[in-house]
């Protein structure tokens, strides 16, 4: 399945777009937006009353100016709409949640993404290059905010990458996949470069520039 265009929401091709103000749609080919799907702005006045999630509330047009509805599936008049949406640019990263419409459910639902817990421990916090002892994982956690999230149409998959510190040269990054029968994000992988080369000299940064570790799938 391939998502097409994104249309903006002022060249509507016809009228049950009215609702979708100023944002865009994305549409699977052959697919459309059921009416009764609710609008943008709905979904934003439900994120607001949700307790386990605190977003920005402002509704500021340059913050959720890139907010938009994916059509995820359609048939026989059935829908799975995903809501992408702003949360919040307070913290060291901009983030952003995800809701889902089923004309059957009739309901908004929060997703959830998991990602790993994990222990980390230099052999110098003052450089943080060269790890003390193999990574170990934990545990997982759920997060509804996710940090720098970019969904893909195209590929119905889920990013987030999350630079360390002030040069960036290291961070974990995640993707997730979209699963049809469940209607969530399944985590498909998460990498972790614990390594600060740019504390080093020149000579010695190319020895550790680009070396991760690969916390999921285990045992790759």
């Amino acid at each position: 399945m391939r998502p097409g265009r994104t249309i903006p929401a002022n060249r509507r091709p016809d009228r049950s777009l009215a609702y979708i103000g100023l944002m865009a749609l994305v549409l699977v080919p052959g697919l459309s937006l059921a009416q009764e799907t609710p609008s943008l702005e709905q979904a934003r006045a439900h994120l607001h009353q949700l307790t386990d999630v605190e977003c920005d509330r402002r509704n500021n047009p340059n913050l959720i100016r890139q907010d938009r509805v994916v059509v995820m599936s359609s048939a026989g008049g059935m829908s799975t709409n995903l809501f992408d949406l702003y949360c919040d640019n307070a913290g060291a990263q901009k983030t952003r949640v995800f809701l889902v419409w089923t004309t059957f459910g009739r309901r908004f639902r929060l997703l959830h993404v998991a990602r790993p817990v994990y222990s980390l421990r230099y052999k110098d916090e003052a450089i943080a290059v060269e790890i003390a002892e193999p990574v170990v994982v934990t545990g997982f956690e759920t997060l509804a905010a996710i940090p720098n999230g970019k969904f893909d149409p195209e590929s119905l998959t889920l990013r987030s990458d999350i630079p360390w510190g002030q040069q960036g040269d290291a961070g974990e990054y995640g993707q997730w996949r979209w699963n049809h029968a469940t209607g969530r994000f399944d985590l498909a992988s998460y990498i972790v470069d614990p390594h600060h080369e740019s504390n080093l000299d020149p000579a010695r940064r190319e020895a550790w520039a680009g070396k991760v570790i690969r916390l999921f799938p285990f045992g790759t």
